[in-house]
């Protein structure tokens, strides 16, 4: 299996209903991709520390795919392309993490 996280932040807070919306069809059309696993995307609500901090530009998109390879395949549909790429992309900053289980 092959996980992986994304940290998305807005580069712009005019921008949260345009992230938004995209986001939300990727989460409705991802899981129905061939060898998606697992797909959800997360809207960062507040920052614990010795104070919470409301956050409201933040999202993390968590995914398990098959192989790296049926994530590879993802990032050359429809979906990906047009609400992610060339919709999202430019609206904001990210880092994404690759993920490895430790053994329980």
């Amino acid at each position: 299996m092959f996980n992986l996280v994304v940290h998305i932040k807005s580069k712009d807070r005019s921008n949260i209903s345009v992230l938004e919306y995209h986001l939300g069809e990727m989460a409705k059309m991802c899981p129905s991709e061939p060898g998606c696993i697992y797909y959800k995307v997360h809207k960062i609500n507040e920052k614990v520390s010795e104070e919470r901090e409301k956050i409201i530009d933040e999202f993390l998109v968590v995914e398990t795919w098959g192989s790296e390879e049926d994530w590879k395949n993802h990032l050359q549909l429809e979906t990906y392309l047009i609400h992610y790429k060339e919709s999202v992309l430019p609206l904001l900053e990210r880092d994404v993490y690759f993920l490895e289980e430790l053994p329980s």
